[in-house]
């Protein structure tokens, strides 16, 4: 995303006095990491309001059956199992970078 550029590659180099290192892993902080928790609170951001788009696609696919607010009942459990999901990646960065450390 290009609004991370500045946060992955550093602002402006070298001309500016900065590292040409990534900020990210200027600061001890894996790209795969961050990339991973961008997704995650991405993923959030879909289901919750006031942008909550996925909500609304099925709401519009099972208008019928269920109100906006049935739905967005029922996304909370998921909600609260990716919060405890980004806490556990803040806290525990191994666990997303378990498997990329085996390649």
């Amino acid at each position: 995303m290009p609004f991370f550029n500045p946060i992955q590659h550093g602002a402006h180099g070298s001309e500016l006095g900065l590292s040409d290192q990534p900020a990210l892993q200027a600061e001890g902080l894996s790209l795969v990491w961050f990339g991973v928790l961008v997704v995650k609170l991405l993923e959030i951001g879909m289901i919750t309001p006031p942008v909550g788009m996925n909500v609304f696609v099925i709401k519009n696919v099972a208008q019928k059956y269920v109100t906006t607010g049935q739905i967005f009942a029922g996304v909370v459990p998921f909600l609260l199992a990716d919060l405890v999901v980004v806490v556990l990646i803040i806290a525990a960065p191994t666990v997303v970078l378990f498997l990329p450390q085996l390649l």
